[in-house]
């Protein structure tokens, strides 16, 4: 049973009246909100320690019109408004606004005032407090700001999907139409190729967005020289430069620039920055690719004369889906706006940086790109066992495997053409009882199959003599950090995301 002291309180009721109101001022002094008590008509009596602290305003100079200089004068009219009517109704009042602080700045705070009536329901006082919501309005609008990016991506997106969808549409109907004119089936088929080779680089691009994204960007690093590297990147973009008449020069020195990295993501990026050049730069222009070395990094930078990027615009050109607004004046927004993005995330992963220079718009731009070099790497000569430019890969024995067989049979053909002896399977067990009959250097195998998949397929082929010698790749449309991960796990010495152009196929044939 709860007991209660019997005793009176000691002290008289004026010592308790001061007790009561210094445990009050000590309570209101030290909460996080700005409080205040005002009469029915908002003449302000009482404020909070919190309240002049902020303000810097007493009672007596927010009653002289005091409001008007605190509160954002966007703001002011709005709740002047709501809080007539508030007292009209006597109702509670809530409302969002900026307050002004002692140094002139602003922040955001939410404002409840509530009615203190007499017996009979008459408004007799308001007490109202002030809570600093600023970090939530903050957190808001970045919602805000990416909900609007990710908006305006997909639309970009869909927009550029449909680019090249439209051309390959037509090109077929051609094909079919033109069986009689030589010349205008190639130039379709010419078309046809390039329009397909954008809608793989616009997949690529979407596959690293989502690594990045997770921080899952990884790099099989080996010793890369970046000549090798731009002219690989040269090849492959030769056609879009001889398309828009650009004139390009290239400037390099004499031997290697041997760095650490990883060949595919370099061509990457060399290719982004001459495909950003080339796009922004008006026919017949002029386009630079410069190689040297400085202060032990190699040193590649690409210059055009086109369209420039003003200073307000340049600090962003590396963010993620970034447009520049005389970029997407002039070219409809072009790109999905991640590709300087992506460049910058593979040149950091190398320990190198990337910059970008305009004079402004158009004046042209610049983009420089540094990689530290491996030691003793600048102007070593070509030695036994280097690839020589020019020199052909050896002929090989390559097991396509797939059931898909357009997939086989184009792949199959493609290998052929290139001097190479193909043999082809259309599910796991056929592809092991073909691998032991005809002995493969090189295994290009789907994961998705019937009767027994790739990862299966893989792991029994290398439980042979035949499967333990061959590098077997992984040829898949997936390629998540988990489908990479399964594919290793079962033997394969590469996973490459379909589909794949001329280049890789060379690269796997002859590394």
């Amino acid at each position: 049973m709860i007991q209660f002291d019997k005793d009176p309180p000691t002290g008289s009721a004026q010592q308790r009246l001061e007790e009561s109101e210094g445990r009050l001022k000590l309570l209101t002094d030290n909460m996080s909100q700005m409080a205040y008590v005002a009469t029915s008509d908002m003449r302000v009596q009482w404020v909070n320690k919190r309240w002049l602290d902020y303000t810097g305003m007493s009672v007596e100079q927010i009653n002289q019109g005091g409001w008007a200089t605190i509160v954002h004068p966007d703001d002011m009219q709005e709740i002047g408004g709501s809080f007539e009517k508030a007292a009209a109704e006597g109702t509670r009042w809530e409302k969002e606004f900026r307050l002004r602080d002692q140094l002139g700045g602003y922040r955001w705070f939410l404002s409840i005032s509530m009615p203190i009536k007499d017996e009979v329901g008459v408004v007799k006082q308001w007490f109202g407090t002030n809570t600093d919501i600023t970090d939530r309005k903050l957190v808001e609008k970045e919602r805000a700001a990416a909900a609007k990016s990710k908006d305006q991506f997909l639309a970009t997106l869909a927009h550029e999907l449909r680019n090249p969808l439209a051309p390959l549409q037509n090109g077929l109907e051609l094909l079919e139409m033109t069986t009689g004119d030589a010349g205008l089936q190639q130039e379709a088929r010419n078309m046809m190729k390039r329009q397909l080779d954008q809608l793989v680089r616009l997949v690529d691009d979407l596959m690293d967005l989502s690594r990045i994204s997770h921080g899952h960007l990884e790099l099989k690093l080996e010793e890369v020289d970046l000549q090798e590297v731009t002219a690989i990147a040269l090849e492959a973009l030769r056609a879009t430069v001889a398309k828009a008449r650009h004139h390009l020069h290239v400037e390099g020195i004499k031997g290697k620039l041997m760095v650490a990295g990883d060949r595919h993501r370099l061509v990457q990026v060399v290719s982004h920055l001459l495909e950003n050049a080339t796009k922004f730069t008006a026919e017949q222009g002029e386009i630079t690719l410069a190689l040297t070395s400085e202060d032990g990094s190699a040193v590649m930078a690409i210059r055009d004369n086109g369209i420039g990027i003003d200073r307000a615009s340049l600090p962003g050109v590396f963010e993620m889906f970034a447009h520049v607004a005389a970029h997407d004046k002039k070219h409809g927004g072009s790109g999905l706006g991640v590709g300087l993005s992506i460049a910058k995330q593979i040149v950091e992963l190398h320990g190198g940086s990337i910059e970008g220079l305009s004079a402004g718009e158009g004046k042209g731009s610049e983009f420089i790109v540094r990689i530290p070099l491996l030691a003793g790497s600048v102007g070593r000569s070509a030695a036994q066992g280097d690839s020589i430019p020019g020199q052909g890969p050896a002929k090989k024995r390559v097991l396509v495997v797939d059931d898909n067989r357009d997939a086989v049979f184009s792949m199959g053909a493609l290998l052929r053409k290139l001097g190479h002896t193909v043999a082809t399977a259309y599910d796991g067990q056929e592809a092991l009882n073909v691998g032991a009959a005809f002995d493969p250097d090189l295994v290009l195998m789907d994961i998705g199959m019937p009767k027994l998949n790739g990862y299966e397929a893989c792991a029994r082929m290398r439980q042979a003599d035949w499967g333990r010698k061959a590098k077997i790749v992984a040829l898949s449309g997936w390629g998540q950090e988990e489908d990479r991960r399964l594919s290793k796990e079962a033997g394969f010495n590469l996973h490459v995301v379909k589909p794949i152009d001329r280049v890789t196929i060379l690269q796997l044939v002859s590394a």
